[in-house]
């Protein structure tokens, strides 16, 4: 016999939340990611959420604390947010590869951006291909 009064909050009902506060409380937001461990399915109860966003217009650092502060109250636990309007090649690249999308305003449009990240995230690899051989050659990232 199954447990109906489960204490664990259902994971796909706390993402839609999010999403909808996220489009609520953002302009112009194209799309919203959960990532890390929520993202890759691999989460315990206490894991926080790693949320990246994607506004039109970066988010202000404070308002970003502000949201994650939100947010903390839909999950229960920590939340980190990401704005991927300014966030590093590599980071984007992981937010796309291993997390899931949420929500996106325009289909379209947001695999279009994330194309363009796989790809920028190519170039970055090819142009760093030698500088990490060259570490690997030498074990080691000074010289020494």
């Amino acid at each position: 016999m199954s447990n109906l009064n489960t204490t664990e909050p259902d994971p796909s009902d706390i993402e839609r939340r999010i999403a909808q506060r996220l489009k609520t409380s953002i302009a112009d937001l194209e799309a919203v990611y959960v990532f890390g461990s929520r993202g890759k399915g691999n989460a315990h109860s206490t894991s926080d959420y790693d949320i990246a966003v994607y506004p039109r217009k970066p988010l202000n650092p404070l308002e970003r604390i502000e949201l994650a502060h939100q947010l903390s109250k839909i999950t229960g636990t920590d939340v980190d947010i990401v704005d991927l309007s300014t966030a590093s090649t590599v980071l984007r690249s992981q937010v796309i590869s291993t997390g899931h999308r949420l929500f996106a305003k325009n289909t379209f449009e947001q695999e279009l951006f994330e194309d363009f990240v796989y790809a920028d995230y190519a170039r970055l690899n090819e142009e760093r291909a030698a500088i990490l051989a060259d570490v690997a050659d030498r074990g080691a990232v000074y010289g020494r």
